[in-house]
């Protein structure tokens, strides 16, 4: 048996779980969550607890015994607990400070869009990020161009990756 799909799931007072041919819908304070699972996975609720158990020890079925029941857990926790991502700084000398959404893509986005240009930035990224994605399929496709042969000589001279890639590979997409 799966070590983590033979475990049962406690069900926590506040919440109310019902099955339905493999259908599972978990109410709870933080929510609703339904979902179906595979019609060969048996799916028991008891006292206060579920128990996912398995027909037969097929691969399949192997497989699908400990997530069905992982799924179920992440269901429960999800409508007692939620989701929460709990950061860890370490070091000495820093400070941060968690301020609305600020930073990263969703800053430049909504600068992009507040800025009287924003047709032209919008004009140039796509722009730089079409050519930057044409560039790289030349360049990906000019390496498997290169046939084994070369691979296997370097090999065979004793070079290292690296000396392949520089005395080889480069000099041949230069061509």
């Amino acid at each position: 048996m799966s070590r983590i799909g033979k475990m049962p799931i406690s069900i926590p007072a506040g919440v109310d779980v019902t099955i339905n041919d493999n259908v599972v819908t978990v109410k709870g304070p933080k929510g609703t969550l339904t979902r179906e699972f595979s019609s060969s996975m048996i799916i028991e609720k008891g006292d206060g607890v579920i128990t996912v158990s398995r027909p037969n020890d097929l691969k399949v079925n192997k497989s699908l015994h400990g997530l069905t029941r992982t799924l179920i857990f992440n269901m429960v926790e999800g409508v007692t607990n939620g989701y929460a991502k709990t950061l860890e700084i370490e070091g000495v000398g820093y400070r941060a400070a968690k301020q609305g959404k600020t930073g990263g893509v969703y800053d430049v986005l909504t600068n992009i869009k507040n800025n009287e240009n924003y047709m032209f930035i919008a004009l140039v990224t796509a722009f730089v990020l079409n050519y930057a994605a044409y560039f790289a399929e030349i360049f990906r496709g000019g390496i498997e161009a290169i046939p084994k042969g070369q691979y296997e000589a370097a090999s065979m001279l004793g070079m290292t990756k690296m000396q392949t890639f520089f005395r080889i590979i480069l000099p041949h997409r230069m061509r």
